[in-house]
């Protein structure tokens, strides 16, 4: 009973640490983690076919406000399109 909780723990506390990118307050520092682990994950696995889109709509989820269209949201879209086609065109190089 106690290992199957320990177990659980684990797997709980794994999968939160590749969405890092996630647990923090501003867009920039979130872009700059999710760039971090997506080149990591690029050497490890390679490049694949939409190749960051989960994490840019996971930060588009998180920081963008579909009705809030003051300068500082705007920048902030402006932002993630940047992420976006960095996604988009990264080669690994």
């Amino acid at each position: 009973m106690k290992e199957d909780f320990i177990m659980e723990r684990c797997v709980e506390c794994s999968s939160k640490k590749e969405d890092k990118y996630l647990q923090c307050k501003k867009i920039d520092t979130a872009i700059s983690r999710a760039k971090e682990a997506l080149t990591k994950k690029a050497k490890k696995n390679g490049i694949y076919e939409n190749f960051g889109q989960k994490e840019v709509r996971e930060i588009k989820d998180k920081f963008i406000d579909i009705s809030d269209y003051s300068p500082d949201m705007n920048m902030n879209r402006d932002k993630l399109k940047n992420f976006d086609n960095w996604c988009m065109n990264y080669t690994g190089r």
